[in-house]
């Protein structure tokens, strides 16, 4: 569900791929792979900057 949350919590924000890559420092390829699955298990710190920018708990995106 990652993925799908990953998706939704941007979109909701206005987020583009893009934008969100360079809101976080990670590359826009690192949010596709997360969003598309691609990724299975991203790290921690990942997952933290993801959120930070989202203003979104680590555990909504993971649920």
């Amino acid at each position: 569900m990652l993925n799908k949350n990953l998706k939704y919590y941007r979109e909701k924000r206005g987020y583009s791929k893009l934008r969100l890559s360079r809101e976080t420092g990670l590359s826009a390829r690192c949010i596709e792979h997360i969003e598309y699955q691609k990724a299975k298990n991203p790290r921690v710190e990942t997952l933290k900057k993801i959120s930070n920018v989202l203003d979104v708990p680590i555990e909504e995106l993971i649920k």
